[in-house]
C-alpha cells in the first residue's frame, strides 16, 4: 500500500481522500481512481476554455504542459 503523500507534493496531480482530520491520501496515482482523475480534469479544461483563461490554456508551467489530460493531449473526455 502506498504511503500517504503531503499535500505539498510539488508537480504531481493530486486526488485526496480526506477520511482523516489533517491527512490527505493521495489517490491520483491509483489506477482505480483513473476515471474520476480524468473527469475531473477534463471538467477543469472545460471551465478553462469557457472562461476564455488563456493564460491557463497556453501557460509554460512543467506540470500543466505534462499532464497526461488536458487541451492539448487529446485526453478529454
Amino acid at each position: 500500500m502506498e504511503p500517504d503523500v503531503p499535500c505539498l507534493t510539488p508537480n504531481f496531480d493530486k486526488l485526496a481522500s480526506m477520511g482523516v482530520r489533517f491527512r490527505m491520501k493521495n489517490l491520483a496515482l491509483d489506477p482505480k481512481y483513473g476515471d474520476q482523475l480524468r473527469c475531473l480534469m477534463a471538467q477543469m479544461w472545460r471551465v478553462v476554455g469557457e472562461t476564455g483563461d488563456h493564460s491557463l490554456y497556453n501557460s509554460h508551467y512543467p506540470a500543466l504542459r505534462l499532464a497526461p489530460f488536458g487541451p492539448k493531449t487529446g485526453g478529454e473526455t
